[in-house]
């Protein structure tokens, strides 16, 4: 059920009576009130004798001064509360009539707080509420700075646009700061969010990140970070990160010192867009890499001492250097254990090294996008153990082509009218062959 004003309040006591009036039958099971311009809800909404309601939407309420007691609706599964432009304080009131005897909120399992400009202060101490809850999201509260509640199962806690303060749920798993949120620093601190393993950080005030704050952490994401500098690990070993992805942020110069020996179990590192960044800290990537990403990032020749130790990565893509015309060049020892390659954006490329692919015996799919210069593919310059192979050129002389006894796959994408290419040039197993712009 929907009950939807258009936003435009001359008279808050007439809105206030026309709510009355319209209240509902006490089995409605879902509930939205849209755009409403009093100063108060009635009595009814959030009365304990809507008994079957799982679903409430308060929305667009700009004049409300508080929220109405919500707490003693017995099957309330979900809550959504947005664009409550006055209000200052949740209070007791928030969790009903009697909060101390029955547990508020009992049902609730998804809490979301959006577009509040002047929320300061919210009383979560009210023992018992939201034992269910498990997913939290406030959203564009820029002035709330009071703790939050810890509900025993809470899962998931999205934050955009808030304070980070000092008191968090112990119980979460995924935590995310989103664009507007205030934070300068990130420094060690165990005792909050102790359970989290799994971060994203999307702060453009960022400037300094110590990813080690959270002991259990297993996943970090950093996006968009306009401020952030550096990365750092201070306390020791990080032992259960094994994904760090870092993307938009023009200012990082440095990946932690020691990563490789202070990140023992990553196995996944995905950097991308980060022009200041141009070297490995100590020449030493985590030697358990088994997935490496980088684009627009670290030169190549940078990565050269790093590769070659990594003996479990099967995974190398690579993009964005105008300084490579031979791939993978004289000093750079790619891992025998790789069974992807992507190579693109290498706009002076114009050598295949068959000295330093031909070693890739395990190598299945590799992928060579926009090397304008690269017009030849040398004979047996790829290894033959190559299944799938994705060729975005402008010119190409296929005749390397022949000798990929295992190819099963061709795509060739090019801006240029593409000529048919000879059958006797392709190898016999081919079973698919497609080619487009």
């Amino acid at each position: 059920m929907k009950l939807e004003w258009n936003g435009e309040t001359y008279d808050t006591q007439h809105e206030r009576d026309v709510l009355e009036k319209l209240e509902p039958s006490v089995n409605v099971e879902r509930l939205d009130i849209i755009g409403y311009g009093g100063t108060k809800f009635p009595n009814w909404v959030g009365n304990s004798s809507f008994s079957n309601m799982v679903s409430l939407r308060l929305s667009g309420c700009k004049n409300c001064t508080s929220l109405p007691p919500l707490g003693q609706l017995p099957s309330l599964e979900e809550l959504c509360i947005e664009g409550f432009d006055e209000v200052v304080a949740v209070g007791l009131e928030f969790y009903g009539s009697d909060p101390l005897t029955e547990k508020p909120f009992k049902s609730l399992k998804k809490l979301s707080f959006e577009q509040m400009p002047e929320w300061k202060e919210w009383n979560t101490g009210v023992a018992g509420a939201f034992p269910l809850l498990e997913d939290l999201q406030m959203l564009s509260c820029p002035k709330l700075e009071r703790s939050f509640p810890a509900p025993p199962k809470l899962i998931q806690f999205n934050l955009n646009f808030l304070l980070f303060t000092t008191r968090h749920p112990d119980s979460c798993w995924n935590l995310t700061v989103g664009k507007g949120s205030l934070l300068k620093s990130i420094k060690r601190a165990s005792c909050l969010f102790s359970s989290v393993t799994q971060v994203i950080f999307k702060c453009r005030s960022l400037k300094s990140c110590q990813l080690d704050f959270l002991p259990h952490l297993s996943m970090f994401r950093i996006y968009g970070c306009k401020n952030l500098e550096s990365l750092c690990i201070s306390e020791g070993p990080l032992l259960s990160l094994q994904y760090l992805a870092v993307r938009d942020c023009p200012n990082l110069k440095s990946l932690p010192e020691n990563m490789h020996s202070l990140l023992p179990s990553l196995q996944q590192l995905k950097l991308r867009r980060l022009p200041q960044l141009d070297s490995v800290p100590n020449g030493r990537l985590p030697s358990k890499l088994k997935s490496l990403l980088i684009h627009d990032s670290i030169k190549l020749n940078a990565l050269s001492p790093s590769l070659q130790s990594l003996l479990s990565l099967s995974s190398f893509s690579f993009c964005g250097d105008d300084d490579v015309e031979s791939f993978p060049g004289e000093t750079l020892l790619l891992p025998s254990a790789l069974t992807f390659l992507r190579i693109n954006r290498l706009r002076k490329l114009k050598y295949l090294d068959y000295k330093g692919l031909q070693h890739l015996t395990s190598l299945r799919d590799v992928m060579i996008c926009e090397c304008p210069e690269l017009e030849l593919i040398p004979e047996e310059s790829l290894p033959s153990s190559t299944e799938d192979l994705i060729l975005g050129l402008k010119d190409l002389d296929y005749k390397g082509l022949k000798h990929l006894t295992s190819l099963r796959q061709l795509k060739i994408w090019s801006r240029a009218r593409l000529e048919p290419i000879p059958e006797e040039l392709l190898p016999s197993p081919l079973n698919t062959l497609k080619s487009g712009i």
